[in-house]
């Protein structure tokens, strides 16, 4: 920059005014004069001016017209090799222009950019955002300027301009990862180090999808091999190696890359080999053609580093496709193996990979092949070594060991899903198989943690459980019952009922039958109840009488094969209008257990007796005399126990109520014989008289027949 001197300020002074005019015209003319001004402001603005006049002319780089736009930047361009010193602080400004969609404005933008980061690369890291930012659009001019704009990164900041690369590359756009690519090549031939660290990257890449980039990055990727075949080498092996959920055209062109490592460095890509060698038998052919040329081009006159592929390769010598055929033949040939040795590595290699094969699908069933491990890794390193005879031997044992161990799992889980349906089809009958689910879970649990016989002793038990369930399985229902609320007369009551299965199968089509001495209203007929079940029935009673009345239940069921139950229960409940209550269990013993009632066919006579009381042989306590057990020991009553207490002032035919005068029954004409007439209350010795219903004393009800 000119500074000072009369001279200086004579010229200022001239140019002044006539640039002052330009920028006041600008405004308002057309696209076509506006050009004409900025043609003209080329040669007014002198270098002492430059700084004065710098941000007016930038605001003409927004301007509608591209035409527009394009010149003003050339102008710029002009400029800043007048006075690159009073760009500095516009910079970010004209680095965001590379995004005008305008090619000839963006090449201007970049051209401006390129020359200021050679000039002052370490202004670059506050404008390079902006740059990254225009990488969106792609073409080869544009790509030239961001190679020379990150080759001067890299000189002043290096670790910068990797970190850009490295996001850039691995972008979503492709436009920003071609631009990259582009730039990484560009960038290798001055800083062939920073960029050799980008290959990992580069190669992440093949797993986008994107096949329009993937000879993009394997160009890129061979020109950052060149001179640094060792270490680029290493990375594209294990790269091949892992490769195996690349896409087809993905694996092609990475094994082209290493087909050009190995031609100068075959040894730094020997850990593709394994992967190589199950591409030999890939669906495509061109994969399998590549790898054949690969791994002819690794193993020149070196077949240590390939021998576990030569018998792949030979089975491709009779590949239906021609190109693979020729490859195969080509990489034997360079490979140079004599016949004899082929055939012993051919041995060994295929008993190798028929103990992995074994071995890999014992690990998969999580099968305990520890042992068979051992031998698996001596065959590798016999093999490794060529001892190929004692590589089958090893190969071969481990193999046998862990079929052996294979088998044995596979005896003890068909055992296991043996046993499962067993128990399967004996829930499907309705049957209880709690304890022979559990013994199973456990066998599934050891069988898991591969100690089988421990497994098959769990599932025998299990077996064992369910066929004796299912031999001795019935349904045994019980019924429980308890007063929430006083039983008043002409009023429906609820009353807490539970009806529970406590046997070991199903119980189906049940019916619950109460005494007539109540009305009832609510759940009595319940489709299936399941083993271990328990129901809450909601059941209200409406008494018909007043005082102590004998409350029976009788359980009907079904058991799943059509066998026939029923159960009674009896108990005695208080009907009054006194509010003195007392809440209480109803069916259970004199200690509290629930009393289950020994099981009646449905076909069984059922007795019925009329009487005022009996008394139960087992505790002596007194019960109405229609009870078939007693309601505080549960003891079953037998009916010669029951029949001694019949009354005898009702008629023997008919069991119309007589007084002692008759001599003949009024209802049916019998002889009454009433000279034994009972005339007090067997239960209180209380005194009656005819055509009572209860005792005025005790309230015990006299039924007649």
């Amino acid at each position: 920059m000119v500074v000072g001197g009369f001279g200086s300020r004579i010229r200022k002074a001239r140019y002044a005014p006539h640039i002052e005019r330009c920028l006041e015209e600008f405004v308002s003319e057309v696209p076509e004069r506006k050009i004409e001004i900025l043609q003209e402001l080329s040669e007014l603005v002198i270098d002492s001016l430059v700084a004065s006049y710098l941000e007016d002319i930038l605001e003409f780089t927004v301007d509608s017209s591209p035409l527009v736009r394009h010149q003003c930047l050339t102008l710029l361009s002009k400029l800043f090799d007048r006075d690159s010193e009073a760009f500095d602080k516009y910079m970010v400004d004209i680095a965001s222009i590379a995004k005008d969609e305008h090619t000839h404005s963006r090449l201007a933008a970049l051209e401006l950019v390129t020359k200021a980061s050679i000039k002052k690369p370490d202004k670059i890291e506050k404008y390079i955002s902006s740059i990254v930012k225009s990488m969106t659009l792609y073409d080869e001019e544009s790509t030239k300027k961001y190679a020379d704009i990150f080759t001067s990164l890299s000189k002043v900041s290096p670790k910068l301009a990797l970190q850009i690369l490295k996001k850039t590359v691995a972008s979503k756009n492709e436009n920003v990862t071609k631009n990259s690519l582009r730039i990484i090549n560009a960038v290798s031939k001055k800083k062939p180090r920073l960029a050799s660290n980008l290959v990992k990257d580069i190669s992440l890449v093949f797993e986008s999808g994107n096949e329009e980039i993937y000879h993009e990055i394997a160009n890129t990727l061979i020109i950052l091999s060149k001179g640094n075949e060792e270490k680029i080498g290493r990375k594209i092996s294990l790269i091949i190696k892992n490769s195996v959920n690349y896409n087809g055209s993905a694996k092609i062109e990475l094994m082209k890359v290493g087909f050009e490592i190995a031609k100068t460095n075959p040894s730094s890509l020997k850990n593709a080999i394994p992967r190589l060698s199950k591409e030999l038998n890939s669906q495509r052919w061109e994969i399998r053609e590549e790898a054949a040329n690969l791994i002819g081009a690794i193993g020149e006159d070196n077949v240590e580093l390939v021998k576990e592929s030569i018998p792949g390769l030979d089975k491709l010598k009779n590949d239906g496709d021609d190109l693979v055929r020729n490859a195969a033949v080509r990489a034997l040939e360079s490979i140079n193996v004599n016949s004899l040795e082929s055939v012993k590595i051919m041995k060994g290699a295929d008993a190798l990979e028929s103990a992995k094969s074994v071995l890999k699908t014992a690990r998969k069933m999580k099968l305990d092949i520890k042992e068979p491990l051992v031998f698996l890794k001596k065959a590798k390193t016999a093999f490794k070594e060529g001892k190929y005879k004692e590589c089958v031997e090893f190969s071969k044992k481990a193999e046998k060991m862990a079929r052996s161990v294979e088998d044995e799992g596979a005896q003890v889980r068909t055992h296991i899903e043996t046993v499962k349906i067993k128990i399967k089809n004996a829930r499907r009958e309705g049957v209880g198989v709690a304890a022979a689910i559990k013994n199973l879970k456990e066998a599934r649990v050891l069988l898991n943690k591969r100690e089988f016989s421990e497994a098959k002793t769990k599932a025998d038990d299990a077996l064992k459980a369910v066929k004796s369930t299912v031999k001795g399985a019935r349904p045994d229902l019980v019924i429980k019952a308890k007063t929430k609320e006083s039983i008043k007369p002409e009023i429906w009551s609820k009353i807490e009922f539970k009806l529970a299965n406590l046997g070991n199968a199903v119980a189906q089509e049940i019916s619950v039958n109460f005494s007539d001495d109540f009305v009832i209203r609510g759940t009595t007929i319940i489709d299936i109840l399941e083993s271990g079940e328990e129901l809450d029935l909601e059941i209200e009673l409406y008494p018909k009488s007043k005082g102590l009345i004998p409350l029976t239940v009788e359980l009907m069921y079904r058991s799943f094969k059509g066998k026939s139950y029923s159960v009674d229960k009896q108990d005695i409940v208080e009907v009054t209008d006194s509010g003195d209550f007392e809440s209480r269990d109803l069916f259970v013993s004199g200690v509290g257990a629930t009393v289950i009632a020994e099981e009646v066919p449905i076909s069984e006579e059922v007795y019925k007796f009329d009487a005022f009381s009996i008394v139960c042989e087992n505790c002596n306590a007194r019960v109405p005399s229609n009870f078939r057990i007693c309601g505080k020991c549960g003891f079953r009553l037998r009916k010669s126990r029951r029949s001694q207490f019949l009354a005898s002032n009702n008629c023997s035919n008919c069991g119309n109520q007589l007084n002692e005068e008759q001599k003949f029954c009024g209802s049916c004409g019998q002889t009454t014989k009433n000279d034994n007439a009972v005339k007090s209350c067997n239960s209180c010795g209380s005194d009656l008289t005819p055509g009572q219903k209860f005792c005025g004393k005790c309230g015990t009800t006299i039924i007649r027949r």
